[in-house]
């Protein structure tokens, strides 16, 4: 993380762990190699420093226009190529950049990042166009993501009347998941893209707490 302060401006407009389309390097700046013995040397500045750099670049990224409320897009590309809105997934969509922004906004203190977050997560949850583009069940890119970062984000918002409305929506988006599980019997049972996910996220959102703190995995937590 403090790395990002230091290395920000390597390449002018391109954050440092950016990479060229199409290249994986086995190791590069900002991602170490996994199998490295070498001890990682932090330094520059400070972690909410870093944190506060990585959210500048990030609202540079978010993206207005609509009545769908701010939403920020799945890919980000060089050139003239328009920026294009993702299904609202964990993965790539707004689930996962709204709750990650809402998270940085309680570390930072910033509560207008906060509301930001928040009332874009409530513009997918109040836009049956939005929640229609998923048909899967999964939490990487299916409806047990949306619902369990909304349910992340209505249960930490400080904020009364956004939190009302957040824990409004979760009831239908609850429903509309155990409707997909009946149809989806033969889906995978596994944790990311099946039914295991899927299943502790409606218990989650029915119980009001998780089995464990098992969404850790997904940085929700």
């Amino acid at each position: 993380m403090a790395a990002f302060g230091t290395r920000w401006h390597s390449r002018p407009g391109l954050p440092a762990w950016a990479r060229q389309p199409g290249r994986c390097p086995r190791r590069q700046r900002g991602h170490r190699d996994p199998l490295s013995r070498d001890p990682p040397r932090p330094r520059g500045a400070c972690n909410p420093d870093a944190l506060a750099v990585l959210c500048d670049w990030i609202d540079q990224q978010r993206q207005y226009g609509d009545s769908a409320g701010p939403w920020w897009p799945g890919y980000v590309t060089t050139g003239s190529t328009r920026p294009r809105r993702h299904r609202p997934s964990w993965c790539y969509g707004t689930a996962g950049i709204a709750r990650a922004q809402q998270l940085a906004g309680l570390a930072l203190r910033d509560i207008a990042r906060q509301k930001l977050a928040e009332n874009a997560m409530l513009a997918v949850l109040e836009d049956p166009a939005q929640r229609a583009g998923l048909p899967e069940v999964g939490l990487c890119h299916g409806r047990a993501g949306l619902l369990q970062a909304a349910w992340r984000m209505a249960v930490t918002s400080t904020d009364p009347y956004l939190a009302g409305r957040l824990h409004a929506e979760l009831r239908g988006l609850a429903t509309q998941l155990a409707s997909q599980l009946v149809v989806a019997r033969a889906a995978s049972p596994e944790l990311m893209d099946g039914t295991a996910g899927a299943v502790l996220a409606l218990y989650t959102a029915s119980a009001g707490v998780p089995v464990t703190g098992w969404d850790a995995v997904l940085c929700l937590s």
